[in-house]
């Protein structure tokens, strides 16, 4: 897949608690491949929001630290939303990069299951 390529056919969830350092790189690297990225700020305490400011994302708040299951959850339920086929998930920190993106759904063409 192209990275200029946008679509709803798969989400990109990132949960990020305390992540003011990061976050920002690693939401416009993924706005790269997916229009669809949702951002779950699990009660930051930083500028971890603040970073986000207009950048064409989903954003959900948790006022308290929830976890990062909590968050991956409520991130998946958001995405099926919009009735999405695939759930990319990446971490707030930036150890996973969003230019694997196209190499893990290349993946699902191999193995559609």
């Amino acid at each position: 897949m192209p990275p200029s390529t946008h679509t709803h056919h798969f989400a990109v969830i990132i949960p990020a608690f305390n992540e003011e350092a990061t976050i920002r790189d690693i939401a416009s690297r993924a706005l790269v491949y997916s229009s669809l990225v949702i951002i779950v700020d699990d009660g930051s305490t930083d500028g971890t929001r603040a970073a986000l400011d207009g950048l064409p994302i989903t954003l959900i708040e948790h006022k308290t630290n929830q976890g990062k299951a909590a968050s991956l959850w409520d991130g998946i339920l958001a995405a099926q939303e919009h009735k999405v086929t695939y759930i990319v998930t990446l971490d707030g920190d930036g150890q996973h990069a969003p230019e694997d993106i196209p190499l893990l759904l290349a993946k699902t063409e191999t193995w559609p299951n």
